[in-house]
């Protein structure tokens, strides 16, 4: 189920790319895909803290959504502006560096949300009783609470889902926080024009 709970971003992040790599190519300006694509990440981030331990699968679909859509036109959006203002000489070494940023980036993104959500899941556990002397072994490996929780009844499988959700909840804040700070950056972007090749 995790994985089909993906699809709506994964669904949204590929086809928003393609059309906004359309766009940039037929009209030569970047500018307004970074930015409104920020704009997007950040709002879309910010919906991602209303999904709750009861939250629908209709309404976590389209909650989803949005961040896709903004995910989706940064991407190329942001590749493209590295393209179109380095030099010919630079290019490679452009596109390398930003490429080899980007994974730096997803790669420390990842852990921090790791150690965000290995906290915040430690600090709820604690409030539960029935859950405490569990605690350090529940937000130690997240994907096993997972299968925990399916295997549970009653109120303990309820404040175990609880405390996941909630510790989701501040990853979640935490990434609309840094998705609001880069569109902040972003408005500042240079606009080079991209001519077609």
């Amino acid at each position: 189920m995790s994985g089909i709970a993906l699809f709506p971003e994964t669904f949204t992040v590929a086809p928003s790319g393609v059309v906004v790599g359309l766009l940039i190519n037929r009209t030569g300006q970047y500018y307004w895909a970074i930015c409104i694509g920020w704009c997007l990440s950040t709002i879309g981030m910010g919906l991602l803290c209303l999904l709750g331990a009861t939250t629908g699968t209709i309404t976590w679909i389209f909650l989803n959504l949005v961040p896709g859509l903004g995910i989706g036109m940064v991407l190329p959006s942001v590749a493209i502006a590295v393209q179109a203002s380095a030099s010919a000489e630079n290019l490679a070494i452009a596109v390398a560096t930003s490429t080899s940023f980007r994974g730096f980036g997803q790669s420390i993104g990842v852990a921090i949300g790791g150690v965000i959500f290995q906290n915040r899941m430690k600090s709820n556990l604690l409030n539960y009783p029935a859950l405490q002397s569990m605690a350090s072994e529940y937000s130690g490996d997240a994907a096993s609470a997972v299968e925990l929780i399916k295997g549970m009844h009653g109120q303990v499988k309820r404040d175990l889902t609880q405390a996941y959700a909630d510790s989701l909840k501040i990853v979640w804040a935490f990434c609309c926080g840094i998705s609001g700070l880069i569109f902040i950056v972003s408005l500042f972007t240079k606009s080079y024009y991209k001519a077609a090749p």
